[in-house]
Parts: C-alpha cells; sequence; structure tokens
C-alpha cells in the first residue's frame, strides 16, 4: 500500500562531495532506492566564512536542488568531527555496559562530557570483560549538523557517524558470503579513506587515514596544468587503469590529442597514481597488525569515488595478500558508480537496526533535544484524509439516528399521555401525566395483591409436609430450607433414587408450584440420597385487573 511508504533522504556529507540516497520504506520491511544524487562541496572559506556556515550553505543548497520536498532526513557526522576509542571494560551485563562506558571513556578524551555525548556498542562479550567501540561528539557539533534542516515540519531521524553507515552496507551482502569471518571496508573519499573492520555485522575497528581522491586529482591538476575543479573529472577521462602496464597500453592518437596529453605525460600520471595507492595499502597493512583480534581479515570491500579509477581493486590486490572486491550486489541497473553512495546506502541498513545496536546521537539526553519530531503529518496524509472522512460520516449518521430516536420517542410519549388520560382518578393538571399514572397504578396494584393474598412461607412449609410421602413409605429428612417469596428451596436425604421419583410426583400435583426443579442427587457414603429441589411459586395476585392496562 502506497500510502503506507515513507521516504527517507540519507545525507553523505564527504569531504569533497555531497551524496544523497532517497530511499523508500514499507512497514513490512521492503526499501528502495528512488534516486541518487551527488554535488561537489562549495568552499566559502576564501570570502572569509567558517566551516559551519560552509556546511550549512552547501547542506541547503544540496537539498534544494534535488529534493526541495522531502522533510525527512538521515545523517552523518565525520570521522574528523568525533572521538573514536577502543576499550575493553570488566562487565559484561549490556545495560551495565550502556551506564559504564561514558565514566570508561571520559579519561582518554580531551574534552568534557558536560560539553560531549558518547554512543558505543560492544563487539565481543567475553566470559569476564567486553571490548566496545565508542564515539564521542561534542554538543556543538551535534546541533551545527542537524540545525540547517530542522525547518518547518522536517525532521532528523538518526544522527550517526560516517564509518558506523559506511558498517551498514555489510548486512546486504549476499546469504552466501561468508560474514562471520573478519572483513575489512575500505572508502576512498576525497581527502580521506575509511577503513573498517567488521564482523557478524559488528564494527569491530575503524580509521580515518589521510590518504584520497583528491590527491589524484592534484597530481593531474599539477602536471597538465589545469584547475582543480577540472582535475576531478579529468582523470576519469585519461582512461588511468592503474592495473595495467602503461608500457604495453595502446592509445591512439585521437586519443592524446582529445586529452592534450602525450604519452610520456600519461605515463607520468599512472606511476604518480600507483604511488600514492602504495602508500594507501602501506597504512592499511599497518593497520591490521595493530588490530585487537589475533584474525586477519579474509576479504576487503572497496567503496568511494576514489576507487572509481580503473583497476584500484585489482592493483591493490597485487599489493597486499588478501582479495580486495567491489561489493557483490547491485542494487538497481540504473545506479551507475554505485561506490561512490555505499557510506548513504549503508546508513540507511544501519537506520533499521533494532535500538540495541543502532549507534544514534539522537538517542542521547542532548541528542532528544534536537529531535524534532519523529514523523510528519504530511507523510500521513492520505491516510489522515480518509480517516477524517469515515469519522465525518460516522458522526453524521450518529447525529441522525439520535434524531430520529429523541422522534420516535417523543410519538411513544404523546401515545403513553393519551392511554394515561383515561385512567380514573388521574389529576389532568400534574406536571407529569405519565408519573402521576404510574403511581396510581402501583398504589392500585399493591392494594388488589394484599386483598388477593400471597403465598406465605407457612403455607409453602404446610403443604410440602402434607404432600411429602410418609415414613413408612419413604425416609424423608430435611436438612435446609430456604423461601424468597418467589421460589423455595430445600436439601433433604431420602433413602434411594426411587425416593426422589415418589417426592417430585407427590410436589408436582401441587397448585402453588408453576415448576419444580431437581438441583442435585447425590449419592453419600451412607448409601443414603442427597436430594435438592426449586419449587418456582405461583404468585396469586397476577393477572389481577387494577384499571391500568
Amino acid at each position: 500500500m502506497a500510502i503506507l511508504t515513507r521516504k527517507d533522504l540519507v545525507v553523505d556529507y564527504g569531504s569533497t562531495h555531497i551524496k544523497g540516497a532517497l530511499v523508500e520504506s514499507s512497514p513490512l520491511g521492503g526499501r528502495r532506492i528512488l534516486r541518487l544524487e551527488t554535488l561537489p562541496i562549495v568552499s566559502l572559506h576564501g570570502e572569509g566564512d567558517n566551516k559551519t556556515g560552509e556546511y550549512e550553505y552547501n547542506v541547503i543548497r544540496f537539498v534544494q536542488s534535488f529534493f526541495p520536498e522531502e522533510q525527512s532526513f538521515i545523517l552523518n557526522l565525520s570521522m574528523d568531527r568525533v572521538y573514536v576509542r577502543d576499550i575493553k571494560i570488566p562487565v559484561t551485563n549490556a545495560k551495565q555496559i550502556e551506564e559504564v562506558m561514558p565514566f570508561e571513556v571520559e579519561p582518554l578524551l580531551p574534552v568534557t562530557l558536560d560539553h560531549a555525548e558518547v554512543i558505543g556498542r560492544t563487539w565481543e562479550v567475553g566470559e569476564e570483560s567486553s571490548s566496545l567501540i565508542s564515539f564521542t561528539a561534542q554538543h556543538a557539533d551535534l546541533q551545527q549538523t542537524v540545525q540547517p534542516l530542522l525547518r518547518g515540519s522536517a525532521s532528523v531521524q538518526m544522527l550517526s557517524v560516517d564509518c558506523v553507515g559506511l558498517s551498514g552496507a555489510g548486512a546486504l551482502l549476499p546469504a552466501g558470503v561468508e560474514q562471520t569471518r573478519l572483513a575489512g571496508q575500505i572508502d576512498i573519499g576525497g581527502n580521506y579513506s575509511i577503513l573498517n573492520f567488521i564482523k557478524e555485522g559488528k564494527l569491530v575497528f575503524t580509521r580515518r587515514i589521510p590518504i584520497g581522491g583528491e590527491q589524484i586529482s592534484e597530481l593531474v591538476a599539477t602536471t597538465l596544468g589545469i584547475e582543480a575543479h577540472a582535475a576531478e573529472q579529468k582523470k576519469l577521462e585519461l582512461e588511468l587503469n592503474l592495473a595495467e602496464d602503461p608500457d604495453k597500453t595502446e592509445r591512439s592518437e585521437a586519443f592524446y590529442r582529445r586529452n592534450r596529453v602525450d604519452k610520456k605525460t600519461l605515463a607520468k600520471l599512472h606511476k604518480k597514481s600507483r604511488e600514492i595507492f602504495k602508500e594507501l595499502v602501506v597504512e592499511i597493512e599497518r593497520t591490521v597488525l595493530s588490530l585487537p583480534l589475533s584474525e586477519e581479515p579474509a576479504v576487503f570491500y572497496l567503496s568511494g569515488g576514489g576507487s572509481l579509477l580503473g583497476g584500484t581493486a585489482e592493483y591493490m590486490s597485487s599489493l597486499m595478500d588478501v582479495p580486495v572486491e567491489r561489493y557483490p550486489f547491485m542494487l538497481s541497473n540504473e545506479h551507475k558508480e554505485l561506490a561512490r553512495f555505499m557510506t548513504a546506502i549503508g546508513t540507511m541498513e544501519h537506520f533499521k537496526e533494532k535500538p540495541a545496536r543502532k549507534m544514534d546521537f539522537l538517542a542521547t539526553p542532548f541528542g532528544m533535544a534536537l529531535r524534532r519530531s519523529d514523523f510528519t503529518l504530511k507523510a500521513l496524509s492520505t491516510p489522515i484524509l480518509l480517516s477524517s472522512v469515515a469519522i465525518i460520516v460516522l458522526l453524521l449518521s450518529f447525529l441522525t439516528g439520535i434524531l430520529l430516536d429523541r422522534k420516535q420517542i417523543r410519538e411513544y410519549r404523546r401515545q403513553i399521555e393519551q392511554i394515561a388520560g383515561d385512567i380514573s382518578g388521574l389529576n389532568k393538571n400534574a406536571d407529569d401525566l405519565i408519573e402521576e399514572a404510574s403511581k396510581i397504578c402501583n398504589e392500585r396494584l399493591q392494594y388488589r395483591k394484599n386483598q388477593t393474598g400471597s403465598v406465605r412461607a407457612l403455607e409453602i412449609l404446610r403443604d410440602l409436609t402434607t404432600r411429602t410421602p410418609p415414613a413408612g413409605q419413604t425416609a424423608f429428612v430435611l436438612k435446609s430450607f430456604n423461601f424468597n417469596g418467589k421460589e423455595a428451596q430445600f436439601e433433604a436425604e431420602v433413602d434411594g433414587f426411587a425416593d426422589v421419583q415418589k417426592i417430585q410426583e407427590a410436589y408436582a400435583g401441587s397448585p402453588n408450584y408453576s415448576r419444580i426443579e431437581v438441583l442435585r442427587r447425590d449419592l453419600m457414603p451412607n448409601k443414603k440420597v442427597r436430594l435438592a429441589l426449586r419449587l418456582i411459586v405461583k404468585d396469586k395476585g397476577a393477572g389481577t385487573d387494577a384499571g391500568c392496562r
């Protein structure tokens, strides 16, 4: 049902580009990517503006350019705005870990937690201790990140960290891919690369390496003498392939003329680019040696705009003992260069996690104050409209029924007043003729009943005594007797079930009872039978005429 779906815009604010993924989700858990967009970040430093102003300008520019009608956002903090700490604490209880974590992390931070928030999750729980990864962000950074988007009815659903969002891409790996072994994630961005290690869907370790695709762009700009913004596209047009041998790669003369480059210059760019990626591989291998696990990664998954250079995965694999691969899935044939958007896509997967596994700064005490609302009425406009129409129809039906009922009641009352007016002795000047008639009738009925008489308890006892078979015919011992004016109940002991039949037949001949019921007929240890009867007594005054029919 389309009216129950929701749309969220995941915004990945990188170092050189903003990426956005508009995702539609259904209540049953299905999701599909509607659009993927990217936009270069415009630097405002030359105009004397600060970093906060630059962020706000670019985020609003991006949203207004591609997604002006979206109201629900999911954001990440970049790793340069958080403090990442790997700690081990002597606690194994999940609730206690949440309580102890801030106190364990604070001594390792250059800021006080009076002005910062800590989030984190365990990735291993042992018998005596737990290993976890934590992220700390200052209140000012949290507020500055969400503030540009909290306008009108818009809301921010989650504020996590870019490396955590990237780790969510592991949930999209096919079922046949082994996930119990340690795997690495390399996301080559503009100014830096994110290196993650995940196991069984949990982020074990992360590192920010200051090497990215921007260094290749700078290399192209310097070598060819072109502007930096033009070098970003130029490095792709040159069709550099790190896995190829430049001396053996043949290109047409038209290619060199079109790109205004000669073979020697192209070979130089190829060599320098390889050196940059080789430096990145060295940093990755150093990180593997410092992992808190003795296990080495079985595979590295490659993503990021900087990985779009030809042969990147193959060249890095040749330098490492571990294979480097692209993510083994395709979300849509329309989404080219999917590697650019892997952090945004992974963030959406992390957003659907249960609260116990989700790392969200908006779930902290300070973050709750930043959250505008968990949903907007606009997203539910269609069902609300349908519900409103249904409620209006129901109210109109209800009011119409009340009016018709009142009309019918007035008609019945008119008929009753007409009947009451025929009762003799009625005061026609009374305020309420029906109440006056009811009072007169009750008095007359009570008088007539007193005149005709009613059955009394002694009369019932006398009648029962007379009709009970004598001692020579049955052994009858009365145990209890109760009479409330309308029915009599008693319990007795008799010799056997045959006596029960005799007593019933004897009482059935009395004109005082309209019905006789056997309540119980139980055989007792002494071989006698306990009998309980209910006698419905006829009302002698019923049907007498009091002139009030």
